[in-house]
């Protein structure tokens, strides 16, 4: 990335094979027993049972609905942590 002087700023890494990483969590995680999420640093799901429940922090309508809110116990478990 370089800034209007055209002086380098930093260099923007894409991950392309995140969609096969996502697939293989949940072909992994299927034999598990209870529900298995994986969240990002703010308590987003990136993969969860209800895939309509995933990466919230996209859409602007659906910004505050995080593992935290629904879990706010767990969450603070988490963040400090312990185990619940």
């Amino acid at each position: 990335v370089y800034d209007k002087n055209g002086t380098l700023r930093g260099i923007l890494m894409l991950s392309c094979l995140a969609d096969d990483s996502l697939t293989r969590f949940r072909e992994l995680s299927s034999n598990s027993q209870g529900e298995v999420i994986l969240l990002n640093a703010d308590g987003y799901r990136l993969s969860s049972a209800d895939p309509a429940r995933g990466w919230n922090f996209m859409f602007a309508g659906r910004k505050g609905e995080t593992f935290g809110k629904e879990y706010p116990k767990e969450w603070a478990a988490i963040l400090g942590g312990r185990n619940g």
